[in-house]
């Protein structure tokens, strides 16, 4: 999937737009696909399974993309004037606070909506990573 460079705000009052709002869940959501995909990788690594070594590599390059698209969008983030502090959870939803250009609030979302966005990127990244891997065998026929 790769991070999408989001457009640019004209509007410069401090309160984010729909953007800079998916922006933020990406953010929010980020380091839970990291462990999602840390603790598969782990189970990958323990299992007697054929593909261990094949669902590791997968694990690892879906956490290296994912952790560029982070820093990426922490780039973005501060590009804009956004900061952000301290994500925080109750037993409903997962906050991150923010302050956007002297605006300061609390972006939120339900845990059920974060596990369907989870699920939504992770097939996009594996979607790509498995798009990359069907050119291989017609490269490697070719030489």
């Amino acid at each position: 999937m790769s991070y999408m460079h989001y457009e640019d705000n004209d509007d410069q009052t401090g309160r984010l737009n729909t953007h800079e709002m998916c922006m933020l869940r990406d953010l929010l959501i980020a380091p839970y696909m990291l462990d999602l995909v840390d603790v598969h990788k782990g189970y990958a690594d323990r299992s007697g399974a054929v593909l261990r070594k094949l669902n590791g590599l997968l694990a690892e390059t879906l956490m290296d993309i994912i952790t560029q698209d982070l820093s990426d969008l922490r780039t973005d983030l501060r590009s804009r004037q956004i900061k952000t502090w301290e994500m925080d959870q109750d037993h409903i939803a997962l906050y991150v606070g923010y302050n956007c250009r002297g605006y300061s609030d609390k972006f939120g979302m339900t845990k059920e909506a974060a596990r369907g966005e989870i699920r939504v990127q992770l097939g996009e990244y594996m979607g790509d990573v498995i798009q990359h891997l069907r050119v291989l065998p017609k490269t490697r026929q070719s030489k």
